[in-house]
C-alpha cells in the first residue's frame, strides 16, 4: 500500500503564504473567479506561457487529466479539452485540477526536476478523486491549489466551507482538509510566529 506523504506545519504556512500572495498580486481577497480565466490571462505574446489541447476521444469517460511541462522559461499546459470546458463552465472539480497545476508552477517544482507534473484522477464506488499523492510535491500542489482559489477566506469561520469552496470554484473534500489543517494547532502556531524583526531606518 502506497504511503501518504506527510507535510511539516512549517511547509504548510510557507504554501499558504505563497499562494495567498500569488493571489493577491491580481485579486482582492473576496474575489471569486474561474481558472481557466487565470490561465489564459497568463499566456503571453512570446509564446513562453503557453495552453495545449488534446482530446481524449472517451465521451463522458475523458481523461480528467492536465499536466505541465516547463524547459527553463518556457511552460505549456496540456489539458484535455472537455475538462477545459468544464472550467468554463464553472466545474468544481475541473477547476481544482487547473489551480493544482498552477500550484506546482508557484512553488517552483520544475525547478526541482525536469518531469512533467500530471494531475491524474481514479474512478471509485465513492465517486471521483485523486490517485493519493505519490510524493510531497503533489500534496503541495493540492493545498496550493485551495490556498490560492480561496485564500484568506479559508480562516474566516464566517464562510460555510461548502460555500466558500462553490464560491471559489473549487473541491469541496479538499477545501475541508485544507481548512483543518489550517485551523490545527500545530499550523496555527507557525501562523501566529513572527517572520522576525524588521530593521527601522531613520532618514
Amino acid at each position: 500500500m502506497m504511503k501518504v506523504p506527510e507535510i511539516s506545519a512549517s511547509r504548510v504556512v510557507e504554501v499558504y503564504r505563497e499562494m495567498k500572495s500569488c493571489r493577491r498580486g491580481e485579486y482582492a481577497d473576496t474575489d471569486f473567479f474561474r481558472m481557466t480565466d487565470v490561465w489564459s490571462n497568463l499566456i503571453d505574446e512570446e509564446g513562453l506561457w503557453r495552453i495545449k489541447f488534446f482530446d481524449s476521444q472517451l465521451g463522458e469517460d475523458y481523461r480528467r487529466k492536465a499536466g505541465v511541462v516547463s524547459f527553463g522559461d518556457r511552460l505549456t499546459l496540456t489539458v484535455d479539452r472537455e475538462l477545459w470546458r468544464r472550467g468554463e463552465k464553472g466545474e468544481l472539480f475541473a477547476n481544482f485540477v487547473l489551480a493544482h497545476e498552477l500550484g506546482h508552477i508557484a512553488l517552483g517544482h520544475h525547478a526541482r526536476s525536469a518531469t512533467t507534473k500530471n494531475f491524474k484522477t481514479v474512478q471509485s464506488a465513492s465517486g471521483l478523486h485523486s490517485v493519493v499523492p505519490p510524493n510531497a510535491e503533489e500534496l503541495e500542489a493540492d493545498l496550493a491549489a485551495v490556498f490560492f482559489q480561496c485564500g484568506a477566506l479559508l480562516l474566516d469561520l464566517r464562510w460555510n466551507i461548502h460555500d466558500l469552496a462553490r464560491r471559489a470554484r473549487t473541491d469541496i473534500r479538499y477545501s475541508e482538509k485544507a481548512r483543518l489543517l489550517l485551523l490545527s494547532p500545530e499550523v496555527q502556531k507557525e501562523l501566529n510566529k513572527t517572520r522576525g524583526k524588521v530593521s527601522r531606518v531613520i532618514l
